[in-house]
């Protein structure tokens, strides 16, 4: 598979995804490569894989860094950040991501705002429990569209 999928990245992770961390398997070009360097080269592939930094990181420990093939160095947190850049609705990597802050640390994602520990997990429980929209939110929504429109505002 990899002989013909070799640009793409699914072959790549879904190799990886089958592996333990300590296992390596040789490629039909002959690199032998482990689990952390099959995501890395899935990244290479395709440096929007949301599944790629977030399983690489979960194989690193808080002090251990990985170089990427784009030659940027990154730690556990920085794939995480990565990993909800790519996915921002993906409650997994909120919540992994506020599990490597401390309590007062702050970290910028993709949005430009600043976000606190507590904020990246109400918004992780906020992905997992999303409020149900009722016909009556709807019809408070047109009030309020016809309100402003009736002030010269546009909703």
């Amino acid at each position: 598979a990899l002989r013909c999928d070799r640009d793409h990245h699914s072959a790549y992770y879904y190799l990886a995804a089958s592996m333990l961390p300590a296992e390596t398997v040789k490629l039909c070009d002959g690199r032998r490569l482990n689990k952390q360097q099959l995501y890395i080269e899935v990244l290479r592939c395709n440096l929007n894989d949301q599944l790629s930094y977030f399983e690489l990181a979960e194989l690193l420990s808080l002090t251990d860094t990985v170089k990427l093939a784009d030659g940027r160095k990154m730690n556990k947190q920085k794939l995480y950040i990565e990993a909800v850049r790519c996915n921002p609705s993906s409650a997994a990597a909120h919540k992994a991501l506020a599990k490597t802050m401390t309590p007062s640390e702050r970290v910028k994602l993709a949005d430009g705002r600043h976000w606190t520990r507590g904020q990246l997990t109400r918004r992780a429980w906020d992905i997992e429990n999303p409020l149900p929209f009722t016909p009556e939110d709807y019809a408070r929504l047109d009030e309020l569209r016809d309100l402003l429109a009736n002030a010269g505002l546009v909703l």
